[in-house]
């Protein structure tokens, strides 16, 4: 993509002619629900390719838009306020300089990786055969990753016999295992765990396959990766937890697999690099459930927090009975 109108800037230009601040944004509903942080993150480099669909969707546009190259600011402008123009702008070139008077096709990747969208798993075939089946498209992805996207299992299982590399990563250090794990396809995560040769390969910002499942509330796929192995306890490059996002976002299954999986014992009291624990959160979000289960899975009330609390304190600060009864038989 051309450095100077990346996705980013693509994201922030639909954001401004919808009238949107970036507060107002990720407040909006079937947006992906990202903070202000992450949002600012995406406009001033690229948007994470796991969460271009949806938000292509929310914008109501084809999700090519926010990626394809040969498009400047005013056309990718039109093609956002009338969506009936891009089927047919797709048909053109994608080389830097095309016009529609120079209708060359489609290259073979791109109606590759739609044909896979559209499960036209024949014609994929005919399409992929003699070429490169490792070729990247944007930002460093493979066939591979947009069947691990797509939770396409068939085409996943015809790439690997065709020669397809399942150990690659693109520009933002995504694996297939990580995309899967981001869309919760547990067929697709149960396929490539034998075939990983890491399963806590950490992406550009610290998040292995187990963090983003945890984040993005997937439990199943959580409890897969842990089954094989995968760390829970791994901090991000922020020096955040998978358990205390858990718990910010009260993904109570999540907090079940984390606490309940042998490995993820360390982090019922472990802090983050800010010094909140585990359970100081669940008590100052009032999450009952998530305050139970830590304290029945050996959570230690003789822990501070940044502020130098301890659990009792919080709960006495905030007034609430119902964790003061759950704490009181621990003390």
């Amino acid at each position: 993509m051309k450095p100077d109108f990346h996705s980013g800037k693509r994201l922030a230009l639909a954001r401004k002619l919808n009238g949107l601040t970036q507060e107002n944004l990720v407040g909006e509903l079937g947006f992906p629900q990202v903070n202000v942080k992450t949002l600012r993150r995406w406009e001033k480099e690229h948007i994470n390719l796991s969460r271009i669909e949806d938000i292509s969707s929310y914008f109501k546009a084809p999700a090519w838009i926010f990626t394809e190259e040969s498009l400047d600011e005013n056309l990718f402008k039109r093609l956002l306020l009338d969506p009936q123009l891009a089927d047919h702008h797709r048909g053109f070139a994608t080389q830097p300089g095309a016009t529609e008077g120079e209708v060359q096709g489609v290259d073979w990747f791109n109606q590759a990786s739609n044909l896979m969208l559209q499960d036209q798993f024949t014609k994929f075939v005919q399409q992929v055969q003699g070429q490169d089946i490792n070729s990247t498209g944007p930002d460093g992805w493979t066939l591979m990753m947009w069947a691990a996207h797509w939770g396409k299992l068939n085409y996943i299982h015809w790439l690997i016999q065709a020669g397809a590399a399942t150990i690659t990563q693109d520009t933002a250090g995504f694996t297939p295992l990580i995309s899967a794990a981001v869309r919760g396809h547990v067929d697709v995560i149960q396929a490539l765990i034998p075939l990983s040769d890491n399963l806590d390969h950490l992406d550009n910002h610290g998040w292995s396959a187990a963090t983003w499942a945890a984040s993005h509330n997937n439990p199943k796929c959580l409890r897969y990766l842990l089954l094989a192995g995968a760390d829970p306890n791994l901090p991000d490059f922020d020096g955040e937890l998978p358990i205390i996002r858990a718990v910010r976002d009260h993904f109570l299954d999540v907090l079940e697999v984390l606490v309940l999986s042998p490995l993820a014992k360390p982090t019922i009291n472990q802090a983050n690099l800010q010094g909140q624990r585990p359970l100081h959160l669940a008590i100052e979000l009032n999450i009952e459930a998530a305050v139970s289960l830590f304290l029945k899975q050996g959570a230690d009330l003789q822990l501070t927090n940044h502020l130098g609390e301890f659990p009792l304190d919080l709960a006495n600060s905030h007034s609430n009975q119902k964790l003061l009864q759950l704490l009181t038989p621990y003390l």
